[in-house]
């Protein structure tokens, strides 16, 4: 499972949305896709908790709504937890990040 906050978030990000053999589980803290070509491959075995906040001066909230629409579009199952933050990492979300992961065991 991967486990990123923001850039740590892109980074991992991209990693599924790029590789074939990459991650299938996630949890992204204010993450965006990268913006460059994606190749289109099936993510139908992909699970992804992502958090977003909507005054986020970082990572917009166009940005992260992107993402999910990317992850969905190729049938990744997606929980989003939209917090009204900018980009610090709030308790909420880690709170919802543990009860996610959690369903995972």
């Amino acid at each position: 499972i991967a486990v990123g906050y923001s850039n740590g978030a892109n980074i991992a990000a991209n990693a599924i949305l790029t590789r074939e053999d990459g991650f299938r589980k996630a949890i992204l803290f204010h993450a965006m896709p990268s913006g460059a070509a994606m190749p289109d491959f099936s993510l139908a075995d992909a699970t992804v908790f992502l958090t977003a906040g909507v005054n986020d001066p970082l990572i917009s909230a166009e940005g992260s709504q992107q993402l999910i629409d990317l992850l969905v579009e190729r049938d990744a199952v997606v929980t989003d937890v939209w917090t009204q933050q900018g980009h610090q990492l709030t308790l909420p979300e880690v709170e919802a990040a543990r009860d996610w992961y959690g369903t995972l065991l």
